[in-house]
């Protein structure tokens, strides 16, 4: 067992894990996250380090240096030491993990392997604590390495099979545990791709290079040591702590100082926010460190910057935080991850209007937005603003967004625009919050008029290879609108899966074509031409390889057969389909265009 007397000293696991003790994992740090490369590096360094060398000697003369850990002593019963683990519990969980895992091999080998047993039962001491009558109603105590985040259950389950502790934490253990998300079950799978063959004495030889060889500097600390101020200022030589985590380490700091039952907040306020079921539309887009970055950008001058600029940024500006200060940075944190999670799509589809509007915004790719559109969602979901009211802010940012993005615009003031937005209009006259919103934009000198969108359509492209979702939405907004003039019924448009170009892209090899565009064909911007709205429909994925690279007389035919509105328009258009036809259309999309993405009337 470690010795108490505050010595730094090299030791060894075997004399680490002797004896009855608990190693825990304090809530300041981060979980196991471990990957691959770390794993593949420890082994070749034990193959190579030690192994090797040992081949025709003595295996416990081999060392091999494993860093630093760094330990405070918790006061309590003298017969069970029980020590934070301050630095180094990357390595400490892995040799525990490496050793339950062999354990468990050496299990399946009791009745082959002669000492089997005795190996097995010698790999137990060193993982399992014997439990007194005092601690037997809680089996998290037999375990030597003790998390209080979330992969205790993990833990518990390496050493002892997917069988569940008697423990009074277990309901909230089974619902933070992910078996598919787990690392430890990633680990266990990297351990049986590389020792799940290997015999009995092999497993021994490894299980005494970790006991034995592996040699780390103890150092534990003294009583007036602040454990989490070292630990952030050790933490930069192994897995940097990201933004998120060094945050969650500062607001639950004053509430555990305080007394709160910080970890049931933990996971109602803070895990909770970040598990969201697979079937969730926005379960690949919801990133818990980014919506972090918008939430606390409300009412600022600029969007926070990424990464350890986030705990910065929020350290500085809550320097004297108290746990009711705390405890309001995380009602807000999970209360407002549902309307962040409106922004990314996970409504689309709905009646709202707003959440329609926030699906087409999202397909502009123009992130910085969210702040404001948070705010906005928020006072609508506290009563300061109407629905109506909301619809028409989100709205504006639509049609700014759309606008800009097709003139090819500069987008470097948004960082600066939209965070402070829903206070500067919060400060104006309440009669018309739309209209203090295009104030602001036009003093900002965001504003597109209707002159310039227009002819950004006619002259710019439209098909963006690299953002299809915008080139997508550009067409079906304006094929919607056509459609709803008409009269008809508007077409089922996730069908409707392909951009297709009239005059082809290429048209080197189309005599055809070249003869239909006659000198056009060997303009130096025919490239940008082909690619602006005039040239431009909606088809079927499966009706569009029967269009190539034929004529435009035969395209006419093809097109008239689809339920698309712009295909419709390009096959009443006579020929010859050559750039004075495309800009002719390009014109008139873009009157149409204007009318969808119109400024309301009170601009």
């Amino acid at each position: 067992m470690p010795k108490s007397n505050g010595e730094i000293i090299n030791r060894n696991f075997a004399d680490i894990f002797s004896g009855e003790m608990r190693y825990v994992i304090p809530f300041f740090q981060r979980g196991y996250v471990w990957g691959a490369r770390n794993w593949n590096q420890l082994k070749q360094d034990i193959e190579e380090q030690v192994l090797e060398p040992a081949q025709d000697g003595d295996l416990a003369e081999q060392e091999h240096f494993f860093g630093p850990v760094v330990v405070a002593e918790r006061s309590g019963d003298p017969r069970f030491k029980v020590f934070d683990i301050i630095d180094g519990q990357q390595r400490f969980t892995t040799v525990y993990l490496m050793l339950a895992y062999f354990r468990r091999r050496l299990e399946t080998l009791l009745a082959k392997a002669p000492k089997a047993r005795e190996h097995y039962d010698a790999a137990g001491r060193w993982l399992i604590n014997r439990t007194d009558a005092r601690q037997a109603h809680d089996d998290y105590w037999r375990i030597k390495l003790f998390s209080v985040k979330g992969d205790r259950l993990a833990t518990y389950y390496s050493v002892f099979g997917n069988r569940n502790p008697a423990t009074p934490s277990l309901q909230e253990d089974l619902y933070l545990y992910m078996p598919n998300g787990n690392i430890s079950g990633k680990f266990e799978r990297w351990m049986g791709r590389n020792f799940g063959a290997i015999g009995d004495e092999d497993i021994w030889r490894w299980i005494g290079a970790l006991t034995e060889c592996l040699k780390v500097v103890w150092i534990p600390l003294g009583g007036r040591d602040d454990p989490q101020a070292i630990f952030e200022s050790l933490n930069d030589k192994g897995i940097p702590l990201t933004a998120a985590e060094l945050m969650c380490n500062y607001l639950f700091r004053p509430l555990i100082a305080d007394g709160v039952d910080h970890e049931s907040l933990h996971r109602s306020h803070w895990v909770n926010v970040q598990q969201i079921d697979r079937s969730s539309p926005v379960a690949d887009l919801f990133d818990f460190e980014e919506y972090l970055r918008h939430l606390f950008s409300i009412g600022h001058s600029k969007i926070i910057g990424k990464g350890r600029r986030l705990y910065v940024f929020f350290k500085q500006h809550n320097r004297k935080l108290d746990a009711g200060a705390a405890r309001r940075h995380l009602d807000d944190i999970a209360e407002s991850a549902p309307l962040y999670r409106r922004i990314l799509g996970e409504s689309a589809g709905g009646a709202s209007a707003v959440d329609g509007l926030l699906e087409r915004i999202g397909a502009t790719n123009m992130t910085s937005c969210r702040p404001f559109l948070l705010a906005v969602l928020q006072k609508e979901r506290d009563g300061e603003i109407s629905t109506e009211e909301a619809a028409s802010l989100v709205r504006a940012v639509y049609v700014l967004l759309v606008r800009r993005k097709v003139a090819e615009l500069p987008v470097t003031r948004y960082d600066s625009f939209f965070p402070s937005l829903a206070d500067r209009i919060a400060e104006r006259d309440r009669t018309n919050l739309t209209a203090t919103l295009h104030d602001a934009i036009k003093k900002e000198q965001l504003w597109v008029g209707d002159d310039e969108f227009r002819d950004a359509l006619v002259k710019r492209p439209v098909y963006r290879p690299r953002e299809l979702g915008f080139t997508r939405l550009v067409l079906e907004e304006i094929d919607r609108h056509l459609a709803n003039e008409k009269g008809g019924e508007l077409p089922d448009y996730s069908t409707l899966d392909t951009v297709e170009h009239i005059a082809p892209q290429d048209i080197r090899s189309s005599g055809d074509w070249q003869r239909e565009m006659g000198g056009d064909a060997q303009r130096d911007d025919y490239a940008r031409i082909v690619n602006t709205i005039g040239n431009l429909c909606l088809r079927k994925r499966e009706r569009n390889s029967e269009m190539g690279r034929r004529p435009f007389a035969e395209k006419r035919l093809l097109l008239r057969e689809s339920p698309s509105r712009l295909a419709l328009d390009a096959a009443e258009r006579a020929g010859p389909w050559n750039f004075a036809s495309v800009e002719k259309r390009s014109a008139h999309l873009a009157r149409t265009a204007a009318a969808v993405w119109a400024w309301s009337a009170s601009s």
